[in-house]
C-alpha cells in the first residue's frame, strides 16, 4: 500500500481508462478542550503541533472546530476539535499520550462514524439508502408524514417528530435519541 501513497499514485491513477483520484485514508480523532488560540485552519499550526509532538512531519491533514469559530461565545477558551490525520501510527501515538496544543494536554478519542441513516424511511441503523429503501413511501424526517421532508407542510414553530422513539421533541437524527444512543 505505500507504494500507492508515494510514487506510484500518479502512474496508477494515469492507467485508468477512466479519471480517477485516489484519496489517503485518515485516522479521524476528536480533541476535547482545545485553547481556542490555536489556529487548525493554519498550515503553520498543524506543523508546530506535529514538531511539538514529535509527529512525523504533514502527518496531521487538518483540523477544524467542531463548532464553527464565529459561533463561540465571545469568552470561551476551550472547544472541541477534529483533526485528522494522514501517518496511523501517528493517530495511535496521540491517542495513547495525548497532544500538546498551546501548551496544554488535551486527550484525543477516535471519531466513531455515525449510525447510518435512510432518508426515505428515516430509520436509525439500517444497512440500507433510500435508493435500495423497500418502503413503499417516503417519510419526513420533520413531522414523521407520508411525504419527503423538503415538501413538509408543517409550520416551522411545530414540534418535529422522531419516527425511531415515536417522540415529538426531537427529528430521526439527533444524536440524543434513544435509539440513536442504542445504535
Amino acid at each position: 500500500m505505500g507504494w500507492l501513497r508515494g510514487e506510484g499514485r500518479k502512474k496508477f491513477e494515469s492507467s485508468l481508462e477512466t479519471e480517477v483520484e485516489i484519496k489517503d485514508r485518515m485516522a479521524s480523532t476528536v480533541l476535547e478542550y482545545v485553547p481556542t488560540t490555536f489556529a487548525p485552519q493554519d498550515e503553520t499550526s498543524l506543523r508546530a503541533a506535529e514538531f511539538v509532538n514529535n509527529l512525523p512531519s504533514r502527518s496531521i491533514a487538518h483540523a477544524k472546530w467542531i463548532k464553527p469559530i464565529e459561533k463561540h461565545s465571545p469568552n470561551q477558551q476551550l472547544a472541541f476539535l477534529f483533526m485528522d490525520f494522514r501517518d496511523e501510527a501517528a493517530a495511535e501515538k496521540v491517542l495513547r499520550n495525548g497532544m500538546v496544543l498551546e501548551k496544554k494536554i488535551v486527550w484525543p478519542k477516535k471519531k466513531l462514524p455515525e449510525p447510518r441513516l435512510c432518508f426515505k424511511c428515516q430509520k436509525i441503523g439500517m444497512k440500507h439508502r433510500a435508493a435500495e429503501c423497500t418502503q413503499e413511501y417516503n417519510t419526513c424526517g420533520h413531522c414523521g408524514g407520508c411525504h419527503r421532508s423538503n415538501l413538509c407542510p408543517r409550520d416551522t414553530n411545530q414540534a418535529v417528530h422522531c419516527v425511531n422513539c415515536d417522540q415529538r421533541d426531537h427529528g430521526p437524527a439527533n444524536q440524543n435519541c434513544p435509539r440513536y444512543i442504542e445504535v
